[in-house]
């Protein structure tokens, strides 16, 4: 069995990790104190003014609120080198970590012989990414090295890559991928552009023999942002600007811009078509003026996104791994890849000692997730973002609960009522005046409706 590596980044240089090898260690690494510390330290520290634009009487206000968080290290770490740091050079960072290799000695973790992944002989292939990407790539022969850090901003993934491979310079013609979902919600299409062409100049200023690509990102749990509607601007932006060049991976970003959307939510149709416009660099080149690209939506900015699953995050992952074959001639072996890419992380608990429990309605639940699996529980998270008990969504809950395959040792979980109970307008029309807020009215009196 290959080493699986745990780290405590308070340090300056890695730790001795040699005595931890069972996947025990590293699952019960996922939570611990000091990754809690940095998390808490990092949302604390998130909050954001923003201006009141809407009509009414609080327009023009400036209120506080928290920055949107899509995503954790915490639930699908487990087989990676990772681990937490407070601070960094006497700066205060609260990083968490997630990489497929030990960076003490440069070997693969993910695949099932150990091997370096640096060789003088061979491009390097890593991705650097927020949580919102697959914690490893790999197969029987092929693996793609990936690195990622919690919540981090393309700043922070540059100085992460080259922290990482300070000294074990990238071969040339070594392919960096860089992508942050974090970023790009937290900071919208325009300032990710402008950080990207910064990224770029970076990287190329450290190793001008490899080629730095952008990298798309995989949400692989639900998240309240409208994060598919900069994807796609984004991506035409990268088409556009990668026009005459194959390191866009412009085919990759559409594909992934289009299942992106197709999983959003609380998107609505407009009454007719809105055209706005945004700025983004003209080109690759740092001091660059600005461009407008003109953009047309039939519907409102979704408001929710969910996850992707395991046999999406499969698909994306060969997207992007045909998209490098194509674009940039590498041997990557796609067939190789779906033997074994991406399994679920959940540590495998025997039957005889846990129950399995659906988590389902509104996203208020997702609360509950840690203390039930720290409890020995298997937990399938099916909540959604600003779900409420309206009669369509009734039905499909219903539909959705009819086909699931619930078995003696199974318990279903379900929040149906607490997005609803701040709502002050009925779905029938009426105004509230009940202490709570019911989808249907039936002889006077407000009942929730729901199928056996």
């Amino acid at each position: 069995m290959h080493r699986v590596s745990t780290v405590n980044m308070e340090s300056e240089t890695p730790m001795d990790t040699s005595h931890l090898s069972r996947k025990e260690d590293c699952v019960a690494a996922q939570v611990d104190l000091l990754y809690r510390q940095c998390t808490t330290a990092r949302e604390a520290a998130s909050n954001v003014a923003h201006i009141e634009v809407s009509d009414g009487p609080e327009f023009g206000l400036v209120k506080n609120s928290k920055l949107p968080k899509i995503g954790s290290l915490a639930s699908d770490s487990a087989g990676t080198f990772h681990g937490s740091r407070i601070t960094h050079m006497g700066n205060t960072v609260n990083q968490s970590i997630s990489v497929s290799f030990d960076p003490s000695n440069m070997h693969c973790l993910s695949c099932v012989t150990e091997h370096k992944i640096v060789s003088t002989s061979k491009p390097l292939i890593v991705c650097f990414a927020d949580q919102n990407f697959a914690p490893s790539i790999s197969g029987p022969v092929t693996c793609i090295s990936v690195a990622r850090m919690e919540d981090a901003t393309l700043p922070d993934l540059a100085t992460f890559a080259m922290e990482l491979l300070d000294r074990n310079r990238p071969p040339p013609g070594s392919i960096l991928m860089f992508g942050s979902a974090t970023h790009l919600a937290r900071c919208g299409s325009t300032i990710y552009a402008k950080d990207w062409v910064n990224l770029v100049a970076r990287v190329k200023n450290t190793w001008p023999d490899v080629q730095v690509l952008p990298l798309f990102p995989i949400p692989r749990e639900n998240c309240d942002c409208s994060l598919a509607r900069e994807i796609a601007e984004l991506t035409y932006w990268l088409v556009t600007v990668y026009k005459n060049c194959n390191l866009g991976l412009t085919d990759a970003w559409s594909i992934a811009a289009k299942k992106l959307i197709s999983s959003s939510h609380g998107n609505t149709p407009l009454e007719k078509p809105e055209t706005y416009t945004l700025a983004f660099p003209q080109s690759l080149d740092p001091n660059c003026s600005l461009v407008s690209l003109t953009f047309r939506a039939t519907s409102s900015r979704p408001t929710s996104l969910t996850g992707l699953d395991f046999k999406a995050t499969g698909e994306l992952v060969l997207t992007l791994v045909r998209s490098l074959n194509s674009n940039l001639l590498t041997e990557l072996d796609p067939s190789d890849l779906t033997q074994g890419p991406l399994q679920p992380v959940t540590p495998p608990v025997e039957k005889d000692l846990a129950r399995t429990v659906f988590v389902i309605g509104a996203s208020n639940l997702r609360a509950t997730l840690d203390p039930l699996r720290t409890a020995g529980l298997v937990v399938t998270d099916v909540t959604t973002p600003g779900w409420v008990a309206s009669p369509q969504n009734i039905k499909s809950l219903t539909e959705r609960i009819g086909t699931m395959d619930l078995g003696e040792d199974m318990s279903v979980v379900l929040d149906l009522l607490s997005n609803s109970a701040y709502r002050f307008v009925q779905y029938d029309g009426t105004n509230r005046k009940l202490g709570i807020t019911c989808p249907v009215t039936l002889n006077s009196l407000r009942t929730v409706q729901l199928a056996k």
